[in-house]
């Protein structure tokens, strides 16, 4: 049988320095309401006709309001009219569902008038009674103005870039002047083919770069072979058929620019598969290869150039876009283009 444990000098002191010691750690312990105090996120609980019961020093702050002139008040008085109707449905819904809600991007102003963006969670007091909600509010006023400013950079990156494409394709022409305004041309026209058949605004920025530098590969033939006057002979024409080749080694290497790639690789391929440099067939060539074609043939025939100095007109242009059609062209692009030309 084992002895109970008699009470020593040295068991006392130790029980008493671990009590000592427990106490000392209960009073460093913070309470909720000195958490509050220290809170970086405004806080405040809302009776049930929304008005402010309590709060701590960082909504006032917030706010810029003192707490003597935040008592009562009611929130919404702070919360722009453009977003009371969401922090009333979030509100309720937190009222009916009994737990936390949000956040929710809510535009405030302050006491003075001055601009606020926070994000909002309510969640239930855990008072009951009068008590409805506590609202946790964080400014995200700084981080919307870094916000915007990165979307402002990034545009101005976004049109740096399209200048710095758009100086490729004329630096380009400038070596053949007979096409002088034609990439600028195939580019809206293209752009305008893919809305209208339902490609949405954001989609058709990659496929305005291809269109954009849809004979870039050009830059790797010859001067001789490229503004030759008269008809070029079968070994001409292997090399300037290696142009789509050359435009997908050059921007394959350029992450930004790879989405663009099926315009400049894919535009000379057909319909029935006699196109080249791959010699695909249907729909194995990328949708936008096949609005580019048409709208890149259109453009052609309706300019002058070295072999044909006078421009087809409309009329005879449309007819063979339309002749065309199931062997050369996508017959439901053409559809759609000649649709587009009020010629269907």
């Amino acid at each position: 049988m084992i002895p109970p444990l008699r009470s020593t000098p040295s068991r006392s002191l130790a029980l008493a320095y671990w009590r000592q010691k427990t106490a000392r750690r209960a009073a460093a312990r913070p309470s909720a309401s000195n958490l509050l105090d220290i809170l970086l996120d405004g806080y405040c609980v809302l009776d049930e006709e929304g008005r402010i019961q309590h709060t701590n020093p960082a909504l006032e702050s917030l706010l810029a309001c003192p707490a003597h002139q935040l008592g009562g008040r009611l929130l919404l008085e702070f919360i722009e009219p453009s977003c009371q109707t969401d922090f009333l449905s979030l509100l309720e819904l937190m009222k009916y569902s009994r737990s936390r809600i949000g956040p929710l991007e809510v535009e405030m102003k302050t006491a003075a008038g001055e601009p606020l963006a926070v994000f909002l969670t309510l969640a239930p007091s855990p008072n009951g009674g009068r008590e409805l909600a506590q609202v946790l509010l964080r400014d995200v006023s700084q981080w919307r103005q870094v916000q915007n400013e990165l979307v402002a950079v990034n545009l101005m990156l976004e049109q740096s870039f399209t200048d710095t494409l758009e100086g490729w394709a004329k630096a380009l022409e400038l070596r053949d002047y007979e096409t002088h305004g034609h990439t600028q041309r195939v580019a809206e026209a293209t752009v305008q083919l893919a809305l209208e058949i339902g490609y949405r605004l954001e989609e058709v920025l990659n496929l305005r770069h291809g269109a954009l530098l849809h004979d870039i590969g050009k830059m790797a033939i010859s001067d001789t072979i490229l503004l030759k006057p008269g008809p070029l002979n079968e070994a001409e024409w292997e090399i300037m058929r290696r142009h789509p080749v050359y435009a997908e080694q050059l921007l394959r290497q350029i992450d930004y620019l790879r989405p663009a790639i099926p315009i400049p690789y894919c535009h000379h391929e057909k319909w029935d598969g006699s196109g080249y440099p791959q010699g695909l067939k249907g729909e194995q060539i990328p949708l936008e290869a096949r609005l580019f074609a048409v709208i890149d043939v259109y453009d052609a025939l309706r300019s002058s150039r070295p072999y044909r100095p006078v421009p087809w007109s409309e009329e005879r242009t449309l007819e063979h876009i339309r002749q065309q059609a199931g062997t050369h062209f996508d017959p439901e692009v053409v559809k759609a283009f000649l649709k587009m030309k009020n010629f269907d």
